[in-house]
């Protein structure tokens, strides 16, 4: 008789994090309305722009692009290192290495990133978090390009097995709502193996802006009008942070000339799991 295959279970430190998620939502209706329209907002500008320049087809040199001089300073390179040589250094020769993209557009880049790992002699597992395209993510898995793609929002996402990267350009985190943000982060944190990378990017404004992924001053849950810390105080916060619990997290600014339109990343931040 054959065994029945056991289901895995989820990831417990992200389980955490949904929890927060969900309880927050119940317990606060107006949080919960305004999440729903920020996704009929996203509904409605998936379908009026499927097509929307580099955000959706973007590639890995882009990527690299936006990555690479932080990755340099990271892990104290003497030159700019893409993403698939960073992964090289924290990958297994016992198991493939896994990749969760959160927001990959049309999964280019992570397409792109399976072929160059390839040719770093690593075999992997890429993953598409996504609740766009998924046309092209699912065409892209059927061609065999990538291996998994995932149809969630991503704040209820709850991953069953560890990864060893999460890569977020203009995942989730650009586009939830500034209550639930430091939670979804978390959980992506909590989601990596021991020596795991997180690299996610944020466009901040100094301005209140209204403009989808942009993120009106830094990553708290205050209104800006009642922070009394800069941005880059606040990312010295968050540093220290996740360095007593166990990680190395690192903020970096993109240089205007690394970004290839207006709305891209002007901050890096890279987190890797130590404990």
């Amino acid at each position: 008789m054959l065994k029945r295959r056991a289901i895995p279970k989820p990831v417990r430190g992200a389980q955490t994090y949904v929890r927060r998620i969900k309880s927050a939502l119940r317990r606060r209706p107006l949080l919960r309305k305004g999440l729903e329209r920020r996704f009929k907002r996203m509904e409605l500008f998936a379908r009026e722009y499927p097509h929307r320049g580099w955000e959706a087809s973007r590639g890995l040199s882009e990527y690299n692009l936006f990555f690479g001089n932080a990755l340099k300073r990271f892990f104290y390179a003497r030159r700019s290192l893409d993403i698939a040589a960073a992964f090289s250094k924290i990958a297994s020769l016992h198991r493939p290495f896994r990749v969760l993209e959160d927001g990959p557009g049309e999964g280019f880049a992570l397409s792109d990133l399976k072929k160059a790992l390839t040719k770093q002699g690593i075999k992997s597992h890429v993953i598409g978090l996504a609740a766009h395209h998924l046309d092209s993510l699912r065409e892209l898995k059927r061609e065999r390009e990538i291996d998994d793609v995932i149809s969630s929002k991503a704040e209820f996402f709850l991953p069953k097995e560890r990864v060893d990267a999460v890569i977020s350009v203009f995942g989730s985190t650009s586009y939830t709502l500034r209550a639930l943000r430091k939670n979804v982060i978390l959980k992506f944190v909590y989601s990596l193996n021991r020596n795991g990378l997180l690299l996610m990017g944020f466009h901040f404004s100094s301005r209140s802006e209204t403009r989808l992924a942009t993120i009106s001053g830094g990553l708290s849950e205050q209104p800006v009008r009642n922070r009394t810390l800069s941005v880059e105080q606040e990312m010295k916060g968050i540093e220290r942070a996740f360095e007593k619990q166990g990680f190395k997290a690192r903020f970096f600014p993109v240089s205007s000339h690394r970004r290839v339109v207006d709305l891209a990343p002007n901050w890096v931040l890279i987190v890797q799991r130590i404990e």
